[in-house]
């Protein structure tokens, strides 16, 4: 049955002019009710549960997934489905840390790999890191590694 519908739907790839939203929604409800009744149902239907059920996802995994995007305490605080202030606790019992200070740490180690890494200049790791402002960036890097990027460069050059 499955290899019949496949074979159907070569006709819509040589025709994509005749395809609207309709009928796509209509061949994906074909396909899963085709599905469910194979062998496989009982693990189609998991999947198809496991792929339409909002997952909740953790603290850590929105602030990890988001090191380096340009999203503030408050959007990370909407994905994490949490007030601002829940997420503050719950992130500061989590990582012994606030979020501002914990992502700008991250940020800092990944600049420090790419000056160690490549050739990139110093204001381009900046950016890569999410740094707006490279004069930040720099105090920054020297506050949390006793040197400036650039002598931080030239240290590992000299080794």
């Amino acid at each position: 049955m499955i290899k019949k519908f496949i074979e159907s739907l070569y006709f819509y790839f040589d025709n994509p002019q005749v395809v609207s939203d309709e009928l796509l929604e209509l061949k994906v409800k074909e396909l899963m009710l085709l599905l469910v009744q194979t062998k496989n149902a009982e693990s189609v239907v998991s999947l198809f549960s496991e792929l339409f059920t909002p997952r909740k996802l953790s603290v850590k995994e929105v602030v990890n997934n988001h090191l380096f995007s340009h999203l503030s305490i408050n959007n990370l605080a909407d994905l994490s489905n949490m007030s601002v202030s829940t997420f503050n606790r719950t992130f500061q019992t989590m990582f012994n840390d606030t979020p501002a200070n914990y992502i700008k740490t991250k940020r800092l180690e990944r600049a420090k790999e790419l000056l160690s890494v490549s050739s990139l200049s110093v204001s381009e790791i900046a950016f890569q890191t999410c740094f707006n402002d490279v004069a930040h960036f720099s105090r920054s890097f020297k506050t949390a590694y006793k040197s400036s990027p650039t002598e931080f460069r030239l240290t590992l050059k000299v080794s």
